[in-house]
C-alpha cells in the first residue's frame, strides 16, 4: 500500500498555483511559506523537501506525505568536434529526450525539447521517425534548462545566454506547459532569465499563433517555413495541409502588427527540393507582409531519409537572390552534425540511449 501511495503522489512541481495555495491553507501555514517553497523549487532547483533548510519540520513531513519530486537527469553526453554537446536526458516513465549546448565565442545557446517524439512527422526530420510518445510537463521543460545551464557552467565556465525551443516536438502543441515553464524560467521569482533571449519555434499553426499574440507572451517567435510554395511544403511538412499558407501568412501579419517585433523565418535548404529561384521569389513575397528576418540553414543529412544538403552553388544563388531583394537574411551555421545534434537530427539514437 505504501509503495502504491508513493507511486501515485503528485509531482510538487506540476501542481497548479491554486492547489498549492489550498495546501497551505489546509495545513494552517502562512502563505509566505508558499513563496519559500517556490524559491527552493524554481530558483535553487532542489529535488527533495529535506533540502529546504528554512522550512519547519512539520511542514516538510506533510509535504512529503502529499507530494514527491520526479527530477530529470542527464545520463549521457556526446561532444562534437566543434564543441557542441548533446545531452541525453531521462525523465519520468522512462522517457528520454535530447538537449543541445551550442557554444560560440561570447555565448552558449541551449536547444531543448517540448515533446517526447513529435506527431508532425516532417519528412526531413529524424525526430519525426520516432513517432509521438507524450507532451513534456512544465517541470521537465524547466529541468532541461536548469540541467543544461549547470552543464554549460561546468564545461564552458559561463551560463546560458540564449534558449531556443527547437528540439524534439512542436512547442505550440504543448503550449500550456511551455508557457508555464518559460514563465518560471524568465520570472524574477524563478531563474530571471531574460525573455528577450528565449525563442519558440513552430511549423506554423495559425490559430495558436494568434492566441500567442493576443496573450502578449514576451518570448520571440520563429517559424519553420522551409517552403512557401504550397505543394512543396505539403510534401516536406505533411501536417501543413491543415494550415494553408494564406491563413498562416495572415496570422503572422497580425502577430507582427500586435507585437511589433520581427519573426525569425527558418528556411532549411534541401538539395533539388526547395532551392530554386521560384522558391526564393515565393519566400520574399510570403515575408513581405510582416516584419521578419530569414535564417537559411543547410540541411543536415539523416541516415535513412531521402534528402541531401544543398550544393555550395545552390546555397550561394539562393542567398544572393534574397540579398538582391534587400531582405534581412543570414546563413545559420549548423553545429554538432557529427554527433547528430544539429537541426533536424535529434532522434534519441538507439545507440545513444542503450549505452546510457
Amino acid at each position: 500500500m505504501n509503495k502504491l501511495k508513493k507511486i501515485l503522489k503528485k509531482d510538487i512541481r506540476n501542481i497548479s498555483n491554486s492547489e498549492m495555495e489550498d495546501f497551505f491553507v489546509e495545513a494552517k501555514e502562512p502563505l509566505f511559506r508558499k513563496k519559500q517553497l517556490n524559491n527552493w523549487i524554481w530558483n535553487k532547483g532542489v529535488s527533495s523537501f529535506a533540502a529546504m533548510a528554512n522550512m519547519p519540520k512539520g511542514l516538510i513531513n506533510r509535504l512529503e506525505d502529499e507530494y514527491a519530486f520526479y527530477p530529470s537527469e542527464i545520463v549521457k553526453t556526446e561532444v562534437s568536434e566543434d564543441a557542441t554537446i548533446k545531452a541525453l536526458i531521462k525523465m519520468q516513465k522512462d522517457t528520454f529526450v535530447e538537449g543541445v549546448l551550442i557554444p560560440s565565442d561570447d555565448r552558449v545557446t541551449a536547444c531543448i525539447s517540448t515533446q517526447a517524439g513529435c506527431p508532425l512527422k516532417c519528412s526531413f526530420c529524424a525526430t519525426g521517425t520516432m513517432g509521438f510518445k507524450r507532451n513534456l510537463t512544465k517541470a521537465e521543460i524547466f529541468d532541461q534548462f536548469f540541467l543544461l545551464n549547470k552543464l554549460s557552467l561546468e564545461k564552458f565556465e559561463k551560463p546560458l545566454s540564449n534558449l531556443v525551443l527547437m528540439g524534439m516536438g512542436e512547442p505550440f502543441l504543448n503550449l500550456e506547459n511551455v508557457v508555464d515553464a518559460l514563465t518560471i524560467i524568465s520570472s524574477p521569482e524563478g531563474l530571471n532569465f531574460s525573455s528577450t533571449r528565449i525563442t519558440i519555434s513552430t511549423i506554423g499553426i495559425p490559430m495558436l499563433i494568434e492566441e500567442y499574440a493576443e496573450k502578449n507572451y514576451p518570448w520571440n517567435l520563429a517559424l519553420s517555413l522551409h517552403s512557401s510554395i504550397s505543394e512543396v511544403r505539403k510534401t516536406i511538412i505533411p501536417a501543413s495541409t491543415k494550415y494553408p499558407l494564406d491563413e498562416l501568412q495572415e496570422a503572422l501579419k497580425r502577430y507582427s502588427r500586435m507585437r511589433k517585433k520581427p519573426i525569425t523565418v527558418e528556411f532549411l535548404l534541401l538539395r533539388k527540393v526547395n532551392t530554386s529561384m521560384a522558391e526564393a521569389e515565393s519566400l520574399v513575397k510570403f515575408c513581405s507582409v510582416f516584419s521578419s528576418k530569414i535564417n537559411l540553414i543547410q540541411y543536415n543529412e539523416v541516415p535513412g531519409l531521402p534528402f541531401q544538403k544543398p550544393t555550395t552553388q545552390e546555397m550561394a544563388q539562393f542567398l544572393a537572390w534574397l540579398r538582391k531583394k534587400n531582405v534581412i537574411v543570414t546563413v545559420r551555421r549548423s553545429m554538432g552534425s557529427d554527433i547528430s545534434a544539429a537541426c533536424g537530427q535529434l532522434a534519441n539514437n538507439s545507440k545513444f540511449v542503450n549505452n546510457s
